[in-house]
């Protein structure tokens, strides 16, 4: 599990996740196929001014799933792809 508790910014829960999934022994792609959704989200939160993730709740995650339906126009299954790579970024 990611080392998060001392992690205060959005950019650094990225790069320990990044380590994290390194240290797994994670094929380079698996590794971006998590970091590209966080990333995405990352800058949602932070073109909403969030930039503390104890700052994030369930609303804000329904409105950047609405975001990534509405005005990314991604399909059902690369939103469901997304929120499945986020959640591991939240565990």
């Amino acid at each position: 599990m990611p080392d998060y508790e001392k992690k205060v910014l959005l950019d650094e829960l990225l790069d320990a996740l990044r380590e994290y999934l390194s240290k797994q022994g994670k094929s380079h792609i698996l590794i971006l196929s998590y970091l590209c959704p966080a990333r995405k989200l990352c800058r949602y939160l932070k073109d909403k001014g969030i930039l503390n993730p104890e700052d994030i709740d369930k609303e804000t995650l329904r409105d950047f799933q609405l975001f990534l339906y509405q005005e990314r126009d991604y399909t059902y299954d690369t939103v469901s792809r997304y929120i499945y790579y986020i959640a591991s970024f939240f565990d």
